[in-house]
């Protein structure tokens, strides 16, 4: 049996990876969801909460540390229903869990939902009747939308099975107040079209993850043929076909080259995500722009099709691997993980999703910048309000303390309690900053890990991941982190900061505006989820066969538009733009 300090110290499933699934849960869970006006500050500061003493060892009931987080002075417990991510051994013992229930005076009594069967067991409670005191971490349910969410939190709330929070924000919610006052969006996006908020969400603003569509190159391919990093669409595929043709890789094969590869299942891993901001706007999820308060689809657009025609044209040379729309991500991590390596450009949000860490391609890959398209377009995907997640925390009409559970929900947005949730024990897995300390960009560092950041899997009770109720800065997530001398960026323990130094040459070519996590009625959600999942699947359908050749995009794309309107797009743009119009249009 290992002590338990080896126990600490085998930290379990990378922290990135959970941090990735929340933006694709599309972060991830909504990457299109963000403000359709002028944008927040990227990185804005972390809340000043500090961090708090350690309250005494012992239960929660016995607890009379009467600190600053007290929420109530007679021991109150909940029932709280929870999703439970497959990398915690057990909510109810998670260290995290415990430290809040001494901090706070409040006893949880968990529901733990597997996260294979969250969705199906929370529809069933809800149709059940019979409810706990709190739903806590719904925003993290498998193959839940924000659109069908925030239509569960309408129709629900109207019935009374919800309780509106607004008073209690207005009469407790210091963290919570500051949250809407920081993040201008934040507000509008979780609050109903009857005025009331149900649902307190979940907000994390990891700095790379805003640009998570991202491509990237083997930078020792460049270096071999004495090729420049492409800044045009012209370019990059004059570059492709110098991978092609002469033998990028050095081994004496001129033959077994990949130019440029995809697959159908990573984070942002389809290439005509990134190309096609060369051309035009695209969001990488609903294909949808924002300008001048209006919304409008790019799938109909010639700017769309002459995008389509460019990727086509890389795939129709050879230049694309003939495989990106039918392998997944675990065959592409094959491919890319090769000695030599074999490809020379893929697209995806983070390498390790589909390569080795230790391999040739991980140790010399770098970003792409934007592209430059031949009409002198040039920007990126830009996720600034992916990261709000609707559904966080819910207080039921079977709760008899809801200022207490309201009271609970607030404490969670500290950075104390923020930090401590997402990254584990304070002094056991991370420590403050002793004087001198940098962050990986030389900056004085706030935080230091004790134990790694990312390990090689297994379940843990240290931290609760992507779960729970959380405001997080890029700085309190990895920012502001110390790392020490002759640290490795291209080591594990440096990912995070290897992604954000990718990120860079993406910032600044964003739009002014993004879609805003618009709030549509019962009768509007209804007629949207609809539309959406046949626009959406017809219109993937169409790009892969207009992508390979299968489709022409002379001859099929007036039918194909056609299509598009009578599965009912222009009434998709429209219930959009409604929604749009009455949240952020005054």
């Amino acid at each position: 049996m290992e002590d338990n300090t080896m126990k600490k110290r085998k930290l379990a499933v990378v922290s990135l990876l959970l941090s990735i699934a929340m933006l694709l849960s599309a972060c991830a869970g909504n990457p299109s969801s963000g403000e359709g006006s002028s944008k927040d500050s990227k990185t804005p500061p972390s809340s000043s909460s500090g961090s708090a003493a350690e309250p005494e060892s012992k239960p929660a009931a016995e607890n009379t540390d009467r600190g600053e987080n007290w929420v109530t002075d007679t021991p109150v417990t909940l029932k709280v229903w929870c999703m439970k991510q497959a990398d915690i051994e057990d909510i109810a013992t998670n260290e995290y869990i415990k430290w809040l229930q001494k901090e706070t005076n409040v006893n949880l009594e968990f529901d733990q939902i597997a996260e294979a069967e969250s969705l199906q067991k929370f529809n069933l409670s809800l149709a059940s009747g019979s409810y706990p005191d709190v739903y806590l971490s719904c925003n993290q349910l498998i193959n839940m939308s924000a659109t069908i969410m925030n239509s569960t939190l309408m129709k629900f709330g109207k019935a009374g099975v919800f309780l509106p929070l607004n008073d209690l924000i207005e009469q407790y919610g210091a963290n919570t107040k500051k949250l809407f006052d920081d993040i201008s969006y934040v507000k509008d996006g979780i609050t109903m079209p009857d005025g009331n908020i149900y649902a307190l969400p979940s907000y994390s603003e990891i700095y790379h993850c805003k640009y998570a569509d991202k491509l990237w190159i083997d930078q020792s391919w460049l270096d071999n043929l004495k090729l420049e990093m492409p800044t045009t669409t012209d370019e990059y595929y004059e570059v492709l076909k110098a991978f092609k043709e002469q033998d990028a890789n050095g081994n004496g094969d001129p033959n077994d080259e990949i130019p440029l590869a995809g697959c159908t299942d990573g984070w942002n891993s389809d290439p005509s995500f990134f190309l096609m901001n060369a051309f035009i706007y695209e969001d990488g999820d609903k294909h949808l722009t924002v300008e001048n308060d209006t919304v409008d689809t790019i799938l109909n657009k010639d700017e769309f099709r002459e995008g389509l025609r460019y990727v086509h044209k890389l795939y129709d040379e050879g230049l694309m691997y003939s495989e990106s729309y039918a392998q997944d991500s675990t065959q592409m991590k094959s491919l890319n993980s090769a000695s030599p390596n074999v490809v020379g450009s893929f697209p995806i949000g983070a390498p390790m999703i589909v390569m080795d860490a230790g391999s040739d391609l991980y140790k010399t890959c770098v970003t792409v910048p934007p592209l430059k398209g031949p009409q002198g377009h040039q920007s990126c995907s830009y996720y600034e309000y992916g990261n709000l997640r609707v559904g966080a925390f819910m207080i039921t009409s079977a709760c008899n303390d809801p200022e207490v559970a309201f009271k609970l929900a607030d404490f969670m947005y500290t950075e104390d309690s923020s930090v401590r949730l997402r990254q584990g024990v304070k002094d056991v897995d991370w420590r403050m900053a002793k004087e001198g300390e940098k962050t990986f960009d030389g900056k004085p560092a706030t935080y230091a890990r004790i134990t790694p950041l990312v390990t090689n899997g297994g379940a843990q009770n240290q931290h609760f991941g992507n779960s729970g109720m959380f405001r997080e800065s890029n700085d309190s997530f990895i920012g502001a982190w110390a790392v020490q001398d002759g640290f490795d960026i291209r080591s594990l323990d440096g990912i995070e900061q290897l992604l954000i130094e990718q990120t860079w040459p993406y910032d600044g070519f964003e739009p002014k505006q993004t879609l805003p996590p618009v709030v549509f009625t019962e009768e509007e959600a209804a007629e949207v989820s609809t539309i959406e999942v046949e626009v959406q699947k017809y219109a993937k359908e169409q790009r892969v066969l207009f992508i390979t050749g299968q489709k022409s995009l002379d001859t099929d794309w007036d039918s194909y538009v056609t299509n598009l309107k009578n599965l009912g797009l222009d009434r998709l743009v429209e219930l959009y733009n409604t929604a749009y119009q009455r949240q952020y249009v005054k």
